[in-house]
């Protein structure tokens, strides 16, 4: 999404890639039921999307605002949260 966004040269491009693959897709698929021109509409867009942006590589974050430093601080706590000596009962 950052491309699309970020990029004018690709924005356009994507448009205009997904605007004539539907176009082509339109001429042949006329007297499809609903549920197969929604098929076909999210395979196109999905196939141009990945053909133009690329694929996304190893996973993103899911809340970006968490740093390494707050993970490694909560493996810390649960790693002392699990330890059951007699001295802290």
């Amino acid at each position: 999404m950052d491309k699309l966004k970020n990029d004018d040269f690709v924005a356009m491009a994507y448009r205009c890639n997904v605007n004539i693959a539907l176009e082509e897709g339109n001429k042949v698929n006329q007297q499809e039921l609903p549920n197969d021109r929604w098929k076909h509409f999210r395979d196109t867009v999905t196939a141009v999307a990945s053909a133009t942006l690329g694929k996304l590589t190893g996973t993103q974050p899911r809340k970006p605002w968490i740093s390494q430093e707050m993970i490694d601080k909560t493996e810390e706590r649960r790693q002392w949260k699990n330890v059951n000596t007699d001295e802290y009962r």
